[in-house]
This record gives structure tokens, sequence and C-alpha cells, in this order.
């Protein structure tokens, strides 16, 4: 799949669409103890995957050349006893300007300045500028999972001061870890299919 986008190498919306099908019923097939929501079939998230996918490939963006797709890193940071590591989903660039490029969904648009301190976005910074030597643009690609999906992208850069400041929180993050120290999340105990929910939960 990779070295197709990176030779140019193009697939209609219907083998997207079919793919797509392929994978999800596959990964639904294959997972354990899988919960539902109410409503929700097979067949209905097929259906707003589908759409989502439509919404998504009508606002590709063909103006620039693919780097890497799904490219793995490993990085060191010091003082941490071990490495960072993650995939770049797509790494573009665009008059010698390197981008990476994450795709989330989500139930409604971003609010505004929520990438602008969004973790991720500076830890693949942090990674991409240790790898290549320089800062890239990061943009969030975000289609919703509404009725009728939009996909709406959002652009960020990380200063030197902040990537130094994740080096010391991952420092510090690392001290707790080792330290047995939990830190439960408040904001994502909604989450019902997350395996931590319940000791979450107790830790409050």
């Amino acid at each position: 799949m990779s070295e197709k986008a990176r030779s140019g190498a193009s697939f209609t919306a219907e083998a997207a669409r079919r793919w797509f099908g392929e994978y999800l019923e596959a990964e639904i097939c294959t997972t354990e103890n899988l919960v539902w929501k109410d409503g929700e079939s097979l067949e209905s998230l097929t259906a707003l995957g589908e759409k989502m996918l439509d919404a998504a490939l009508d606002c590709w963006d063909y103006e620039y050349e693919v780097k890497s797709v799904a490219e793995a890193f490993s990085v060191e940071v010091p003082g941490l006893s071990r490495p960072v590591i993650g995939e770049f989903d797509l790494v573009t660039e665009n008059e010698s300007e390197p981008c990476i490029v994450d795709w989330k969904t989500a139930a409604s648009k971003w609010p505004m300045g929520k990438v602008d301190y969004d973790l991720q976005a500076t830890v693949f910074s942090y990674a991409y500028r240790k790898i290549h030597g320089t800062v890239p643009v990061f943009r969030f690609d975000v289609i919703t999972k509404a009725k009728t999906p939009t996909v709406n992208s959002y652009f960020t850069v990380r200063t030197q001061d902040e990537l130094d400041r994740f080096e010391h929180l991952a420092r510090q993050l690392d001290k707790a870890i080792s330290d047995g120290h939990f830190y439960p999340n408040a904001d994502i105990q909604r989450c019902s299919g997350c395996p931590y929910r319940e000791a979450c939960l107790k830790s409050m």
C-alpha cells in the first residue's frame, strides 16, 4: 500500500470501500469481548465508514509529494529508560517543506486551539526532528462520524522550547512509572472499551 502511494499509483473509491469493508469485518471477527453500542452493527458501521471514506477521498489533497506511509519510528530521549516508538500515518513534502499528516475520527469538529496543545503532535514532531534534523509542519485530518461526515484539516508547528519541555515531561513520566505511580486521566473515563477503565475509576 505504501509503495503504491509513493509511486503515485491510484485506486478507485469502489476499491477503497471494498478494502475497508473487508478489513472491518476481519477486525470485528477476530476481536474478543467486543462491545457494541446501542444500535450498532457490522452493517451500520460499514455504511458509516463508507460515507466517511467518501468524504475523505473528496477532500484529498494531491498538491504534494508522498514521502512515506505508515512509517514506524523509534527514537531515544535523553534520560529515558526506553525509546519513544510510534508511526507516522503519512509524511508529505511540498516545496521542500515536510509535513506529518495524522488521520483522526471524531464525533464533531475539534475546538479552536486544540492542536496547538496536542501532545501527539509534539511527540511526533520531536521524533521527526531526531530522525531527519528538522521540525516539520504537523497536520491532523479529522473526519467526523456524523450523518453527513466532514473533513477538517488542522495545522500546527512546534517550537524548540516546546520540544525541550516534552523531554522534561517524558523524564518525569518515566520516573513516575518506575516508581509505580498511577495518575488517572479524568477526561477519558468515558471510554467504555478501555482495558484500564476499571482501574482508573477505582483510583479516583
